[in-house]
């Protein structure tokens, strides 16, 4: 996997663009290319059915949902070529697998971390990637050519690739991190 790459906006385009700050935010993520689908209001479900085939780029369909109402932002994984890793904070009375039970491993980044130094691999850090309101983090990678890679619960890291979506509010600027 790489780096899914950043994209900057230009301040003439984000001038130019109506509406809310969730109708910029999904009309800057389908600039990426990136298949985007409203979520309930506050809340990380889908406002629509079959949201992985309805996911669209198409500016008129954005402009219409989210004119409508303050739609979330799920963005559909498989159509736009992503693999999301959504790294966790622990949730209280969480216990971790033996594997990740070992010094220095307190959170998903720290798992990332050891999986990266166990296979001699560096951690991808210079890609697109967003802070969570429970204060883990999401990196977005552009999905390998060909491989199939399913979606995984493991303990303070998830993979979030073809079936699976990321649930987002805010445009982050190219190479910041910033909340969701």
């Amino acid at each position: 996997m790489r780096a899914a790459a950043p994209l900057g906006q230009p301040e003439s385009e984000a001038a130019a663009m109506p509406g809310t700050d969730l109708l910029r935010a999904a009309l800057a993520h389908t600039r990426r290319g990136w298949h985007v689908f409203p979520l309930r209001p506050s809340d990380k479900r889908p406002a629509i059915r079959d949201w992985e085939t309805r996911a669209t780029t198409d500016v008129v369909r954005i402009r219409k949902a989210w004119s409508r109402e303050p739609f979330g932002i799920g963005i559909a994984c498989g159509p736009s070529g992503l693999v999301v890793l959504d790294l966790d904070r622990p949730k209280p009375d969480s216990v971790r697998p033996p594997e990740w039970d070992r010094p220095g491993i307190t959170d998903g980044v720290d798992v990332l971390a050891a999986l990266a130094g166990d296979h001699g691999a560096e951690v991808p850090l210079a890609t697109f990637s967003v802070l969570t309101g429970s204060g883990g983090a999401h990196l977005y990678l552009t999905a390998p050519a060909g491989v199939g890679i399913k979606n995984s619960a493991e303990s303070l890291m998830f993979a979030r690739p073809h079936c699976g979506h990321i649930a987002t509010t805010d445009e982050v600027d190219a190479g910041q991190r910033s909340a969701t």
